[in-house]
């Protein structure tokens, strides 16, 4: 389980990077850890995309838990089209694995979700 007051304030410095800090300053961006704290990463992206180096790819399910991507509830296809708005961003794939999971099970798994949605084609 991801904690839920660290998290809070991952969201809270996104908010006020923007107003706070140099604007050549930039972050990657967890999408997992926006939607632990409430937050949505389209809405981060579509408000601070100038700001956006990177991106941490890794899934969270109902109950808050870190999942492999295709195993939770984040919407990675909106999550690509709205990284399109980011200068040659990076994306970063991160496999939290289930006890006794298969380290290399699960990054094929995850990679291929991501690019059943659109990861990985060409533009």
């Amino acid at each position: 389980m991801i904690d839920s007051d660290v998290i809070a304030t991952y969201v809270a410095a996104i908010s006020t990077r923007r107003t706070s800090t140099n604007p050549r300053i930039r972050f990657e961006l967890d999408v997992c850890y926006v939607k632990a704290g409430g937050g949505d990463a389209v809405d981060v992206v579509n408000r601070h995309a100038a700001r956006v180096v990177s991106f941490h790819l890794k899934d969270i399910d109902t109950k808050g838990v870190q999942a492999t991507p295709g195993d939770g509830i984040l919407d990675f296809g909106a999550i690509l089209r709205v990284a399109t708005k980011v200068d040659d961003p990076l994306f970063y794939l991160e496999i939290n694995l289930p006890r006794g999971g298969d380290p290399l099970v699960e990054v094929a798994k995850g990679y291929r979700h991501l690019h059943d949605v659109g990861w990985g084609t060409a533009a």
